[in-house]
């Protein structure tokens, strides 16, 4: 089997380039939203030994955290600022140059990416006749892929027909994947029902609930401790550390959905449904742990993640979606937030 031969460079089309686009402003807002995590926690961990500063003026207990902490925040801001930009990278640099290289053939083999290995050690391959095609990274990205690194991807069997487009300048760069036998129905869109939304903002209560029975008994520890001179005000700053860390954290995973329910109006339901294209399964990135794995199945080219439930079901590329599942999700403009997956009356496909 052979690397891929040179192909001559196309113009990217008007449809990719509105996906790249959307991909692009969703990968710099998430690079602006850990920017701006990195200032507040800088920003509040020198506020707060600032104060303390007012009680013990040029005090080493004090300045020297205080300089500690400012320095960490500005160190915090640089890297996810520089991290933002290398993100992006790749996306801008397909976007400008606009020159795209298309692969057509037929897959030698189901095994995309198979079984084993160090995680994220090996890229993905497509064997397509006779010409090995390595995939180093892949664009457009969702909001459920976002930590998750392909343990193991399998396509449909050999043979089928399938059309990779690839960005000119960066040969491992893949921007679009189609099986045109296998494309997806066309999705159905409808407006949110009560129960939908009940759906979508289950969690951010869940969270929101937890993360305020946790500062609540942070900040009454803190106090407790006030009556207690002898306590160790480093003990203090850690708890308070802490419970500002938490809310920090709620407030980070709340705030796409209420986002949205912010802006209601314009949220709308979306259905997709069609047969499988490609299975994934996932790993969390920072996790070494079989547990924190995630199911994706690549239905009219894009990834999806299935729910725990319909993910335990035997997934065969080229197949339906188990049980006629259809993927059901909250949209709002070109953010995308998954709702509870429902079973169709037929199998779709």
């Amino acid at each position: 089997m052979s690397t891929a031969p040179a192909r001559q460079p196309q113009p990217l089309s008007p449809e990719l380039r509105t996906r790249l686009q959307a991909d692009l402003a969703f990968q710099q807002e998430t690079g602006t939203a850990w920017v701006l995590l990195a200032a507040c926690i800088g920003l509040l961990a020198t506020a707060y030994f600032a104060w303390l500063g007012l009680h013990q003026a040029n005090a080493a207990s004090t300045v020297i955290p205080l300089c500690v902490a400012a320095l960490l925040g500005v160190a915090g801001i640089v890297a996810a600022v520089i991290a933002r930009r290398r993100r992006t990278e790749a996306l801008r640099a397909v976007l400008a140059d606009g020159q795209v290289t298309v692969v057509e053939g037929r897959l030698d083999t189901a095994d995309i990416l198979p079984q084993g290995g160090a995680l994220g050690a090996r890229p993905r391959v497509y064997a397509v006749d006779g010409a090995v095609h390595a995939v180093l990274e892949e664009s457009p990205s969702s909001d459920e892929q976002l930590g998750f690194v392909p343990r193991q991807v399998t396509g449909p069997p050999a043979g089928t027909q399938v059309r990779l487009v690839f960005s000119a300048l960066r040969p491992g760069h893949l921007l679009q994947v189609a099986y045109p036998d296998l494309d997806a129905l066309p999705a159905s869109e409808a407006p949110m029902q009560a129960r939908d939304w009940t759906g979508l903002m289950a969690r951010p209560r869940a969270v929101l609930r937890a993360a305020a029975w946790l500062c609540g008994a942070m900040l009454l520890g803190l106090v407790v401790l006030a009556f207690l001179p002898a306590v160790s005000r480093g003990f203090n700053v850690w708890l308070g550390s802490g419970m500002v860390l938490t809310a920090l954290w709620a407030v980070w995973q709340c705030l796409p959905p209420l986002r949205m329910w912010g802006r209601r109006r314009l949220v709308t339901r979306l259905e997709v449904s069609g047969p499988v294209q490609e299975v994934m399964q996932a790993r969390e990135r920072a996790s070494r742990q079989g547990a924190d794995t995630a199911t994706f199945v690549r239905v009219g080219g894009a990834w999806y993640r299935l729910d725990e439930a319909h993910a335990m079901a035997t997934l065969q590329p080229g197949a339906p979606l188990p049980g006629g599942v259809a993927l059901a999700y909250a949209v709002l403009g070109e953010r995308r937030l998954a709702l509870r997956q429902v079973a169709t009356l037929g199998n779709a496909g």
